[in-house]
């Protein structure tokens, strides 16, 4: 897509390969796994690596990634620039 026509710019600042099962506490909140703490009948004890758990499954263990499986993953990290 050319600049002109994207509505954010974004840098990589970091990119790195990692198992599925070292997700950080603050990475899974970074990726925004909070919203299934307001899921009904969600249980409240969950850590957000587990609540990233039950998301991973949900997405991918039907296709034989999951979350028993531990795969690599990338880990791409980015900041939004301002223009």
């Amino acid at each position: 897509m050319r600049r002109w026509a994207s509505r954010i710019l974004l840098e990589v600042t970091s990119v790195c390969v990692e198992r599925l099962q070292g997700i950080s506490e603050a990475d899974a909140e970074a990726e925004g796994v909070n919203f299934l703490r307001h899921v009904p009948d969600a249980d409240e004890t969950l850590t957000a690596p587990q609540l990233y758990q039950c998301l991973w499954d949900s997405l991918n263990a039907a296709h034989g990634y999951g979350w028993d499986v531990n795969p690599w993953v990338w880990v791409v990290e980015f900041r939004r620039v301002t223009p």
